[in-house]
């Protein structure tokens, strides 16, 4: 029965209480009344009797004192007449003889009935005393009628008052409790998915009180998983934070022989060699650059995913970047026995800002693979430019007839590391990040790049920019110069480099130019060296054992030392951003990265010693 109880809805629980208070109200309201009515009706009639006996006592005192029975009948008669509620009436003596009598007297235990007894005086004595039963069926009748009637009422009242609460109540409680329920049920019922979830309850509050349990169950869950996220967020920054470390470190570890090998293979290339040994040298040079090439890939996607990678906002002239792009590959097409074309739809001078050197490095990678997977024909590098009030929309097409893209690999030719057929890479080389990074470069500068292409007859890659214009900058009249005095003796240099290949190669290239070269293995090595030597420039490596690059250009510029002025040029294998703000905050003059060519090295060298 409590269980049963238990599930009924509140709505009905509320309603039987209502009722049952209504019932009980009613019963006890019509009892109080009842109580009331009959209190009332018999004081009534005790005192109506009370002033009938005083009536009768004045009328039969005469006859009581003489014993007149006749008369005494007479008027017992008269009385029984008129009051049809007197059962029994009799007449006594002061002896207490009954002297004329009228119907039955009732049982003392009666409920039905009431008897009065009072003696008739008069100036103090009693001659005899009267006693009337008079019944109350009817007056007892009368008030449950009234009663009945004021039980109904009362009820009436109070089931119309129960139901307006509780339609109040449903209105304004039940109502919006019951939304509530269903919202936090759909609630739970979404978060648990594909789990059927359902409540047993019936009544509206349980219902909500399993809803919360559930909320709160999944809450619990939800907090499991932020914490279970926190530590997978975490591990993902301890692998990035890792795969940075490890990128920086196998870029410093590799561009480091990297410039060893270029530098020795450029000093080769200028000695006689036979024919032979001639291609020998060039196949090296050729790979070791496209090594180099890939390398700079890898670290350029590195930062693109990690969103370190900032475009420059410099003025540039847009018809020079294409002429750049065309000459820079205009042997390599050359070489294939390709035309190389390129056009442009305005000759007027077009200066814009943006970042030049990534821009000419998308165009110089379409190109590339342009007339790489050209046999025979050519390829047209094509700009349009609509130029308005305060930009300028570019559209770059570059276009080849070479061997074309299926439509399937179309869809992934700019994902990391796809080429349109693994059997390319094979015979046309490449890692497939070239696409990828262009890609991120033109949507970093928010353009975009798309592709058009059918298999055997070529390919037609769009790019579209929107960059701010400017005006050309002014270049100031240079300075005339004093001139040149040749020195007799040659340039003392210091090199600050750890590595013994590059140690020996680079200290080669600088001699064969003509100066002289000091070396030192570390930075303290560094230091006490310039304490006793002025140097005219110095090339500094950063990272070595002991003293890094640093900490020894900080020791070099004190004011104690000889060399405090001398230019420092960082000559490292760290090639991220903050290697180059870091240098020139501790004090160096420029940045050279590692592994440099042989004319690159010779040009920076010259330009801080004039």
């Amino acid at each position: 029965m409590t269980l049963l109880i238990k599930h009924l809805p509140l709505w009905f629980k509320i309603l039987i209480a209502t009722l049952c208070i209504t019932l009980i109200t009613s019963l006890a309201a019509g009892e109080l009344a009842r109580r009331f009515e009959y209190n009332y009706l018999t004081n009534n009639l005790t005192s109506q009797i009370q002033q009938t006996f005083n009536i009768l006592s004045a009328t039969t005192i005469d006859s009581l004192i003489t014993e007149d029975i006749p008369l005494l009948e007479t008027i017992m008669l008269q009385i029984s007449s008129n009051y049809p509620d007197v059962e029994f009436f009799a007449i006594y003596n002061e002896l207490h003889t009954v002297l004329v009598t009228w119907g039955t007297l009732p049982p003392e235990a009666s409920l039905q009935h009431q008897v009065f007894q009072q003696p008739v005086s008069f100036g103090g004595e009693t001659f005899g005393y009267m006693k009337i039963a008079v019944s109350t069926a009817s007056l007892q009748q009368d008030i449950t009628e009234h009663v009945n009637l004021i039980r109904l009422l009362i009820a009436l009242i109070l089931l119309c008052l129960a139901l307006t609460i509780s339609l109040l109540l449903h209105s304004s409680v039940l109502k919006p409790i019951s939304n509530i329920n269903n919202r936090l049920l759909q609630l739970s019922q979404f978060h648990h998915t594909g789990e059927q979830i359902t409540l047993v309850s019936t009544n509206e509050l349980d219902r909500l009180n399993e809803s919360v349990d559930l909320i709160q169950e999944f809450t619990h869950k939800q907090t499991q998983r932020e914490q279970q996220l926190q530590i997978a967020k975490e591990q993902a920054i301890n692998a990035n934070t890792t795969k940075s470390t490890f990128l920086a470190t196998m870029s410093h570890e590799i561009r480091n022989p990297m410039h060893a090998i270029l530098g020795a293979l450029s000093l080769l290339n200028k000695s006689e060699m036979s024919a032979e040994q001639q291609h020998f040298i060039d196949t090296s040079l050729k790979s070791a650059n496209i090594l180099l090439g890939l390398l700079n890939n890898i670290l350029d996607m590195s930062k693109i995913e990690a969103g370190k990678l900032q475009l420059e906002h410099r003025a540039f002239n847009l018809q020079e970047i294409l002429q750049n792009v065309t000459s820079v590959l205009e042997p390599l097409a050359q070489k294939k026995e390709i035309t190389l074309n390129h056009t442009c739809n305005t000759e007027t001078p077009l200066w814009v800002l943006g970042d030049d050197n990534r821009l000419a490095q998308v165009l110089i990678n379409l190109t590339n693979n342009a007339i790489k997977f050209t046999q025979q024909g050519q390829v047209d590098v094509m700009m349009e430019a609509i130029q308005q009030a305060n930009h300028t929309q570019l559209c770059f097409t570059v276009k080849d007839n070479g061997i074309g893209i299926s439509e399937h690999q179309l869809k992934h030719i700019f994902d990391d590391f796809v080429q349109s057929d693994s059997s390319f890479s094979r015979e046309y080389g490449g890692s497939g990040l070239g696409l990828a990074i262009s890609k991120q470069l033109i949507t970093l500068m928010k353009g975009s790049i798309t592709v058009t292409s059918q298999l055997n007859q070529g390919s037609e890659f769009i790019i579209k920019l929107k960059l701010e214009n400017t005006e050309a900058p002014v270049t100031e009249q240079p300075m005339p110069q004093a001139p040149v005095v040749t020195k007799d003796t040659p340039a003392h240099l210091l090199l600050v480099e750890d590595n013994k290949a590059n140690q020996f190669i680079t200290k080669t290239i600088l001699q064969r130019a003509g100066y002289t070269v000091d070396v030192a293995n570390n930075g303290l090595v560094a230091i006490k060296a310039c304490e006793k030597q002025r140097y005219e420039l110095i090339l500094m490596d950063l990272q070595m054992p002991e003293m890094d690059g640093f900490d020894a250009t900080k020791g070099i510029r004190q004011a104690s030392n000889i060399n405090t002025n001398t230019p420092i040029i960082a000559m490292t294998a760290n090639a991220t951003t903050e290697d180059r703000e870091n240098t020139l905050a501790v004090g160096m003059n420029d940045f050279l990265m590692k592994p440099a060519r042989e004319d690159q090295l010779i040009k920076k060298v010259r330009h801080w010693l004039n």
